[in-house]
């Protein structure tokens, strides 16, 4: 097994361990907030924790009534411009705590007399060093490349916090619901392999795209293709180029040679479509795909997308929508119906027991959870899906290339 997968499959303990260990440390750091009375909440992160950023705005304003910023840590650290951040409370998400630049962001916070936040899977981190309240995930150590259990303990814990600075008895029973609908998820994993045929764009064959054949090259990003047949290819009064190709000129990045092998495994790009709540999981899924499969995987909001991206869909390109009951739905649905129109290839990822839009694919996920905290569960089926996409692209899941684990930027 590995350990990518090992670890994904340890969510429901981690879960369970975060709800039953993090009360006291909770209750400091937010009633350290409730007295500084802020006038929002700057938040600073890189990777996986800036999408786990972006679950805490949503989160935070929408339940806590708080303005939420993320902060642009290279006006820290390259610009030595800080904003006065004195009114605000100042959380930090970084899962190693060894990001110089979310370090320095805190600092300063500390040194401007903000309250300071860490949100750390390493309770001895220079971050935890720095910070005034440390909130230790206790995911255990992590060894996979891309991140699974910190990701979804992170956002567990910023539910956390917004309930302990708001107490609410329906949430409180809620959180305690997230370990079992975690260890829902994981019993569809032997099911996703027809939702993965359809993102990588009904690859069964080495000669199709999203598989490596034997002897075959890492995926190519680009391709101009000039054969009618060709995928990227614009025929005479046709529709725009898809995004994959195999140019048949032998000095073309992407093509096949004259006897040479088939084309590569995933020249296709894939869109990650979410609102609200899981605008977050959107952009954690797209980047669990492109870590393990080598995809170019784009994260929108589904407003977002409607304002010009759209416009690259044609027949066969792989759509991932993250649905779930609440005010997004109607305009998930809708982009649905709209997408198949297009030709698009659609699989729906929803909590929804029945319907699904128009998708090709839905993929049910019973969270039995309100919306605000479905995302940690759907981030487990985003790194399910990365992990079945990877295997049968033949890549190793646990060791993307040119990735190492801890990143530090400054």
């Amino acid at each position: 097994m590995s350990e990518f997968r090992a670890e994904v499959h340890e969510q429901p303990e981690a879960a369970a361990r975060l709800l039953a260990t993090g009360a006291g440390a909770l209750g400091r750091a937010a009633a350290a907030l409730r007295r500084h009375r802020p006038a929002g909440i700057v938040i600073a992160a890189r990777g996986s924790s800036d999408h786990a950023a972006t679950y805490a705005k949503y989160l935070f304003e929408i339940r806590n009534s708080f303005p939420v910023a993320l902060a642009a840590p290279s006006a820290f650290t390259l610009y030595h411009r800080p904003p006065a951040l004195r009114r605000f409370g100042v959380l930090a998400i970084s899962q190693s705590g060894s990001s110089e630049d979310v370090i320095e962001v805190v600092a300063e916070a500390r040194r401007q007399g903000a309250p300071t936040v860490a949100i750390t899977n390493d309770p001895e981190s220079r971050l935890a060093a720095e910070a005034e309240h440390v909130l230790d995930l206790a995911a255990g150590h992590e060894r996979s490349v891309p991140a699974s259990k910190t990701y979804t303990t992170s956002l567990l814990m910023l539910a956390m916090l917004s309930q302990a600075m708001h107490p609410d008895l329906e949430l409180a029973a809620a959180l305690n619901e997230v370990p079992p609908a975690i260890e829902r998820v994981l019993r569809l994993e032997p099911q996703l392999d027809e939702v993965c045929r359809v993102l990588q764009g009904g690859a069964d064959d080495p000669g199709s795209p999203g598989q490596r054949p034997q002897g075959g090259t890492p995926p190519s990003e680009q391709g101009g293709a000039d054969d009618p047949g060709s995928p990227g290819q614009r025929p005479q009064g046709g529709t725009p180029p898809s995004e994959q190709g195999c140019a048949d000129d032998p000095g073309i990045p992407g093509q096949r040679p004259q006897g040479g092998t088939p084309p590569s495994e995933q020249c296709r790009r894939l869109a990650v479509l979410g609102r609200g709540f899981n605008l977050a999981t959107a952009q954690e899924v797209a980047l669990k795909v492109m870590e393990t499969c080598s995809v170019v995987a784009e994260s929108r909001s589904v407003a977002d997308f409607l304002h010009g991206p759209i416009a690259v869909v044609g027949p066969g390109f792989p759509v991932l929508l993250i649905e779930a009951a609440g005010p997004t739905l109607g305009d998930m649905r809708a982009l649905a119906g709209r997408l198949t129109e297009l030709g698009a290839g659609v699989v729906t990822l929803t909590d929804r027991a029945r319907g699904g839009g128009e998708a090709d694919t839905v993929v049910r996920v019973l969270t039995g959870l309100p919306e605000m905290l479905t995302p940690i569960p759907f981030a487990v089926a985003g790194q399910l899906l990365a992990l079945r996409m990877a295997l049968r692209l033949g890549l190793d899941p646990d060791r993307p290339r040119g990735l190492r684990k801890v990143t530090v930027t400054r």
